[in-house]
């Protein structure tokens, strides 16, 4: 707060800026749109699993438990993500009061505490859907319990790093509390250097199995298709890692940390699809021909409806050009008859107004006909 009682930002706008408290350029607007995206796909993908091995494989077991378990701590991180971008992350730090600096920082480490258990689960549960899905041989076996050991151990180490990285614990969102901290930087590179090694093992495992699966080339290309999707989450990591230095270099953190945060919900929410796509053959064996039958049946069903209202139109117009033929029929027969009284009748004087009326009135109809 200024002498004259006006706010300040966190840091002084650059030459030519002001401090925009009212209305500050964010980037909140995309960050909604991209949660509201993959959390879509990211909720199919987990049902289509979910369900998949309840109601089809009837094999339901501990790997879908940790894939639920990392679904709950996808919304929560996203949850923590967009509360943040109300406050701090996504905004110019000359933007950003101090009061929502301190709020804004403490809900980025919070992030930070979901993220580390949410990659683990998501590895995990991995890990232990190969095991169930390639009948792995005891070589196999033994990589991917070291594969469970060592994640589980090390994001343990790297969480417990994370809510001791400052004391006390508040200083690490509050610069104003006495305290210590590791240097900066240290968990950022530590968890980033494990993420794109331990993304690359998952992604890796399995490819020698899918390999000599006694499958035709077609079925082959689909499962290594899904890893190839796997690939986009360890591009997603490495970028995150190499973005790093940035991080700290920058004078606007607050905007640069949106861009990252950006990369680690597509790293994860991936991460979470491909973990589910290897249970979608049986879904797709399952519920595949009868949706397939059923697009049909509709397409025919609306061609059909498309011909039939094609015939009753010609039908109705064929019938209306009928009575249209005999209603003109009738009024010629009617302005004959009435020609033949007018004739037969000359004696009767009385009755001529009418007759002359009425022959006017069937001429007069038929020019209208």
């Amino acid at each position: 707060m200024t002498s004259s009682g006006k706010p300040v930002g966190i840091a002084p706008p650059p030459p030519g800026q002001e401090a925009n408290f009212i209305d500050p350029q964010t980037r909140q607007e995309s960050n909604i749109a991209l949660h509201t995206v993959m959390l879509f796909f990211v909720t199919l993908s987990v049902g289509i699993r979910i369900y998949t091995r309840r109601f089809i494989t009837h094999a339901l077991g501990i790997d879908d438990l940790l894939c639920i378990i990392a679904y709950c701590l996808l919304l929560t991180y996203c949850s923590l993500l967009l509360a943040c971008g109300q406050y701090y992350l996504g905004h110019h730090l000359w933007d950003i009061k101090f009061s929502d600096f301190i709020h804004g920082s403490k809900l980025e480490v919070w992030t930070e505490w979901v993220y580390l258990p949410l990659s683990a689960f998501t590895k995990l549960s991995c890990l232990l859907f190969y095991r169930r899905i390639f009948v792995p041989s005891g070589l196999m076996t033994g990589i991917i319990w070291s594969g469970v050991f060592f994640i589980t151990v090390i994001y343990t180490v790297l969480l417990t790093m994370s809510v001791l990285n400052c004391q006390p614990i508040r200083k690490r969102w509050n610069p104003s509390v006495h305290g210590v901290c590791l240097p900066d930087g240290t968990l950022a590179y530590s968890s980033g250097a494990f993420n794109v090694l331990s993304d690359i093992f998952v992604l890796l495992l399995p490819l020698p199995a899918v390999w000599r699966l006694n499958m035709s080339v077609s079925k082959r290309a689909k499962i290594l298709a899904v890893f190839g999707l796997g690939l986009i989450v360890v591009v997603m990591s490495i970028t995150r890692l190499a973005k790093t230095p940035l991080a700290f270099k920058s004078t606007d953190s607050s905007w640069e940390l949106s861009e990252f945060a950006i990369y680690a919900i597509l790293e994860m929410d991936i991460a979470l699809i491909c973990a589910c796509l290897l249970a979608f053959p049986a879904f797709i064996d399952r519920y595949g021909p009868h949706l397939v039958a059923k697009m049909k049946s509709y397409t025919s069903l609306g061609r059909w409806t498309t011909q039939e209202a094609s015939t009753i139109k010609l039908e109705d117009h064929l019938n209306a050009k009928r009575e249209t033929s005999l209603g003109s029929s009738d009024r010629y027969r009617n302005l004959s008859e009435g020609a033949d009284v007018v004739t037969h009748n000359t004696d009767t004087s009385a009755d001529r107004p009418s007759y002359s009326s009425g022959y006017r009135a069937a001429t007069v109809n038929h020019s209208v006909v």
